[in-house]
């Protein structure tokens, strides 16, 4: 995208084809780097077991490694080395440590969060860890969560990127649907959509040309 005139120039990598497409026009072409910077948006991606976990920057088309964890959980049932300790007292031990683990991963994924402008949170792993690390979220991010599923560790690490670039068209396309019917249900009860100057958005704005208060 460029704009001698203006000393405008950007260019952004895709991770898919595109149909060239030349305009010529007095103004900015704009729609097709809208629907980049559209597809550009970054998600934290959790992926987790009952032991590990690893934090992702997610982005259409890849995925970057941000910080790992890893807990030594016992088992369930008694090792060798603790024959003389009862069946409770291992559980009580083993949930203790889980507490611990989804704790620490609450607090990473908070940290992580405050670091990047991230615009979702995607948890992967199996069902019984996320459920009890969506329990442990701090509030904030209860409503940040646009995506939860199962993900097995035995898969090889290139698979990951395929399964988070279908994800993240899930979650685009609701993204889209609701701004959909939000400008429907708006055009519907009336409410104008303005585009244009700056100024002339602030003196609709301000009722210097009518209708004050419905763009």
């Amino acid at each position: 995208f460029s704009a001698a005139e203006r000393g405008f120039f950007r260019a952004f990598p895709l991770s898919v084809p595109v149909e060239d497409r030349l305009v010529l026009d007095e103004a900015l072409y704009l729609v097709p780097l809208l629907e980049a910077m559209h597809r550009q948006r970054r998600y934290l991606l959790v992926l987790a077991d009952s032991h590990r976990a690893r934090l992702y920057e997610a982005a259409w088309g890849h995925t970057h490694l941000l910080r790992q964890i890893d807990e030594a959980i016992p088992r369930r049932q008694r090792s060798a080395g603790a024959l003389r300790e009862p069946p409770a007292t291992i559980a009580r031990h083993r949930e203790d440590l889980l507490l611990h683990y989804h704790k620490e991963l609450a607090g990473t994924i908070a940290s992580a969060w405050a670091d990047a402008p991230f615009r979702g949170l995607i948890l992967l792993g199996d069902y019984k860890t996320i459920a009890g690390l969506q329990t442990t979220l701090p509030t904030p991010f209860e409503n940040r969560v646009v995506h939860t599923g199962r993900h097995s560790w035995a898969r090889r690490e290139p698979t990951l990127d395929a399964e988070v670039q279908e994800v993240l068209d899930d979650v685009l396309r609701k993204h889209d649907a609701r701004l959909i019917e939000e400008l429907e249900r708006r055009l519907h009860e009336h409410d104008l959509v303005a585009a244009g100057p700056q100024e002339g958005i602030n003196a609709l704005r301000s009722g210097q040309v009518d209708y004050p208060g419905y763009v």
